[in-house]
């Protein structure tokens, strides 16, 4: 690639998605560079919400149907040379944090097509068949696959029609198992966007484990590193959870003032609970 990183780009078809698509524009963003939204002649505030949130947006006057939104947005997307497109819904069934499970084989050079899927079972099947038939449609594709879709199907066979096209390309296949969180957890994860402050002084030892022990529902983690003097900000860099977010003071200010910088912050990205997790042994 010449030293040049193409960008990795999410497609989200949506109709009437107001209430959902806040929430998966903002996780997908954690993992992709580009995000473009296919309004597809929506009635309520599917636009609005998507240019707020500063996504692509290209928009159907009129509804038409889930193959043409997707033409729409591969055609959009191709626009930004990428590395990897990334398909998934705005209805909340599809979880974006689950994007780097998808895109990893390809990232790896392991796959040209990528398929999530929600069989059950400990592993996705081996036949490339088997993806075709059943696919949930999340998915990612390289440009070797994306390059080869006509998009000739207009109704509800266009997902698969689109796996067949990269098969007949002799493009790699490749399932991940994805798994469906519970009933309890799904709703708290659709209705509420969670935060959790970590004020943080002089915790090299201590905030790794501090961190890996948040649950995977919370959406944003805020580490307040309260000018420390050991390698905690050096640690900090390291870690690879894109939900961390952190935040230096250039003094110490001491932990009240840590969790106000906390708080702030968690205002500012509309998190509905902010609850604190201690990281520091003071």
């Amino acid at each position: 690639m010449g030293g040049k990183c193409l960008p990795m780009v999410a497609i989200i078809p949506a109709y009437d998605a107001e209430v959902h698509l806040r929430e998966i524009i903002s996780r997908a963003r954690l993992y992709v560079d580009k995000v473009v939204v296919v309004d597809d002649g929506s009635d309520d505030a599917t636009a609005f919400i998507a240019e707020s949130m500063e996504a692509i947006l290209v928009q159907h006057e009129v509804n038409r149907g889930k193959a043409l939104a997707l033409k729409t947005g591969f055609e959009e997307a191709s626009k930004h040379d990428p590395a990897i497109i990334v398909t998934l819904y705005a209805n909340g069934r599809h979880n974006p944090d689950d994007i780097p499970k998808i895109t990893s084989p390809i990232m790896r050079k392991e796959a040209d097509v990528v398929c999530g899927c929600y069989s059950g079972e400990e592993e996705c099947p081996a036949e490339v068949s088997d993806f075709i038939h059943n696919t949930c449609g999340f998915s990612a594709f390289s440009p070797a696959a994306y390059e080869q879709l006509k998009f000739t199907e207009t109704g509800d066979g266009v997902e698969t029609e689109m796996l067949r096209e990269a098969e007949d390309a002799g493009c790699r296949f490749k399932g991940v198992q994805l798994y469906k969180a519970s009933p309890e957890k799904e709703h708290l994860l659709q209705e509420h966007k969670i935060g959790v402050v970590v004020p943080a002084y002089n915790e090299e030892k201590l905030i790794v484990p501090t961190i890996e022990g948040i649950p995977e529902y919370v959406d944003r983690i805020y580490v307040i590193n309260d000018y420390s003097t050991d390698n905690t900000a050096e640690v900090l860099n390291s870690i690879e959870d894109p939900r961390l977010f952190v935040i230096n003071h250039e003094t110490n200010k001491g932990v009240g003032a840590a969790l106000i910088s906390g708080y702030k912050r968690a205002l500012k990205e509309d998190m509905d609970i902010v609850a604190i997790r201690p990281g520091t042994t003071r």
